[in-house]
């Protein structure tokens, strides 16, 4: 290897023993969101993120960690420092889209004993491939479910309560009331959404500040692939219909969200997008049109 292949090397390498320079992350994604880095493999290198919200009535601003990092020291420190916890305390909530990335889940409540995990019931049972058990054991399990196929989606709390569902035919006005309805019952920047199809289990988690954030999980993500698209990853999906319906749903929410945060693939800020001024439409039909391709791709997919 030359001495300019040694240099690209280690600029392109993550450990700082060959770079020496810091991980990269935590990395900031929007205003109070940050992806973790340390992805696991034990979760096909699902990202981790971690996002700060107000919720309950004294607007106390919590912490949620969606999906599971790598259970290891410099992990621990970086969730630890983002969360500004000298005590142990760590984040108030572990949010799990789906039961892939759900790895050692168990060893991070054992470090965060006041942390409470949330999953969705369908995710459980005959559903949990991993064969898990520990699983049955988290915290909050949320029980309802969307009924895609008459397009609504059903709204629930942190604490999985539950608000009237989104019918999801309605025109956009109506959703925004329903849904700003839902952040003002719950007093909370977090509602979370029953998102099926990748799993019977799959919820996104919907943040209301900096024009919205929406995780997704494995449902809607941005691939590199042919030179850039959205996807709803159609090889790995339990149900690709039901999953479609679920992003029918998803593309009557664009004006909620102005960036998408998923499990796997690249995060799709719309608001970064728009100030490279890459935008050869309005952010909202770009965000539609973006759904639309991940739904012709699971439709596609043979």
């Amino acid at each position: 290897m030359t001495e300019e292949e040694v240099q690209v090397s280690r600029a392109y390498a993550i450990n700082p023993k060959v770079n020496g320079m810091p991980l990269p992350f935590p990395k900031q994604l929007t205003r109070n969101v940050w992806m973790l880095g340390h992805h696991s493999d034990k979760s096909f290198g699902a990202i981790p993120y971690l996002v700060k919200g107000k919720y309950g009535d004294d607007g106390q601003v919590i912490s949620v960690m969606v999906d599971v990092p790598k259970f290891t020291k410099s992990a621990i420190r970086a969730v630890e420092e983002l969360v500004e916890s000298t005590s142990g305390e760590g984040p108030d909530y572990m949010f799990l889209t789906h039961v892939d990335d759900t790895a050692q889940h168990n060893e991070w409540r054992e470090h965060f004993p006041n942390m409470k995990r949330i999953i969705h019931a369908g995710d459980l049972g005959e559903y949990n491939w991993l064969g898990d058990e520990t699983l049955n054991d988290v915290e909050i399990i949320l029980k309802e479910e969307s009924n895609v196929e008459d397009m609504k989606l059903s709204i629930m709390t942190l604490n999985g309560r539950s608000h009237k569902e989104i019918n999801c035919s309605n025109d956009s006005g109506v959703i925004g009331d329903t849904i700003s309805a839902a952040f003002q019952e719950f007093a909370s920047d977090f509602i979370i959404l029953h998102t099926p199809g990748h799993s019977p289990g799959s919820i996104a988690l919907l943040h209301k500040p900096n024009g919205g954030t929406i995780f997704t999980g494995d449902t809607y993500a941005y691939s590199t692939r042919d030179g850039g698209r959205m996807t709803g990853f159609p090889r790995y999906g339990n149900n690709l219909s039901r999953q479609r319906m679920t992003l029918e749903c998803i593309k009557s929410l664009s004006s909620q969200y102005a960036c998408v945060a998923c499990g796997h693939g690249h995060p799709r800020n719309y608001i970064e997008i728009e100030k490279d001024g890459a935008l050869e439409r309005s952010m909202n039909d770009l965000k539609e049109l973006d759904v639309e391709d991940a739904m012709l791709d699971l439709r596609a997919y043979k």
